[in-house]
């Protein structure tokens, strides 16, 4: 796996993550 997709993906996961503790 590329280290782009990696942080890619990794930042997706933190963007979600925030958003969905401030909606709750």
């Amino acid at each position: 796996m590329p280290l782009s997709l990696a942080s890619i993906s990794h930042v997706l996961e933190a963007i979600l993550g925030e958003s969905l503790a401030l909606r709750v």
